[in-house]
């Protein structure tokens, strides 16, 4: 059965505050997007790797490959309007049968534990969806939150990605998560606690057998389709977790930056 990697990098990110969108940015000698296609590769030589990009961001990338030496062949597949249609055109790219792992490009930490166990998965289930415990105190604030983040900032419009939670039995394990789309509290706002007993958030890669997420994608877009997992399950079928890692954070803010360099530079 053949493996293929789907590596989603729409991002503008305006929380990076740079001009330079967050996936091209240089951490520990390289572009973040060089950094994650490597980890596919080096787990698996004959994976096959499928970039989706905004049409605009095509001579970049080339421009970006031709400076820093970066020869791992990969196809490049346009995006679509949304997250949801870039996944779309990626899948449809892809010709043969097998294994996907549909994965954030600035997420260069995952490790190889973690994608075996993606790998593993959703060989015998038809998904795997890698999870990390929640382990701090969570709170939901009352009333109308105006502040959460723009889903658009960052990544294809009407992305949520990486920042659902869901109930399952997560193994042991903790979270550097540090996304804000919760909303900023207001000072003096309304609040009350929440039981994180059996929540999780979740991580990408979400890796799936082809031919179940294909189908799951010619369904109508809803705002309900916060990942690829959530996509799938509205087909009736059950969502399998898997452990994640803790330092496979998605990078947002321009600390995320620091401690990826730090964590890539000593190989986490």
């Amino acid at each position: 059965m053949e493996n293929f990697a789907l590596i989603v990098a729409g991002g503008s990110g305006t929380r990076m505050g740079h001009q330079l969108p967050k996936q091209f940015l240089e951490v520990a000698g390289k572009p973040v997007l060089m950094h994650t296609m490597t980890i596919f590769s080096d787990f698996d030589p004959a994976m096959q790797l499928f970039l989706v990009l905004p049409e605009s961001y095509h001579a970049l990338w080339q421009e970006l490959c031709l400076n820093y030496g970066f020869h791992l062949s990969h196809r490049v597949v346009s995006g679509g309007n949304t997250r949801f249609a870039s996944v779309k055109n990626g899948l449809e790219a892809i010709s043969s049968e097998g294994i996907v792992f549909i994965h954030d490009g600035v997420r260069p930490l995952v490790s190889s534990d973690t994608l075996s166990r993606c790998l593993e998965t959703a060989t015998l289930f038809g998904n795997a969806i890698p999870v990390v415990p929640v382990s701090e105190s969570v709170r939901r604030m009352e009333g109308n939150t105006t502040s959460r983040a723009n889903q658009t900032g960052d990544t294809f419009a009407g992305d949520s990605m990486g920042r659902d939670m869901r109930i399952g039995n997560a193994i042991a394990g903790d979270s550097t998560k540090r996304d804000s789309s919760a909303g900023i509290a207001k000072a003096g706002e309304l609040s009350h606690p929440i039981d994180r007993t059996g929540l999780v958030l979740i991580q990408t890669p979400q890796t799936f057998r082809l031919s179940l997420i294909r189908e799951a994608y010619q369904q109508k877009y809803t705002p309900e389709f916060t990942d690829d997992a959530s996509v799938l399950e509205k087909t009736g079928e059950t969502i399998r977790l898997v452990e994640g890692n803790r330092h496979n954070i998605k990078i947002t803010w321009p600390e995320d930056l620091l401690l990826a360099d730090t964590l890539l530079k000593n190989r986490f």
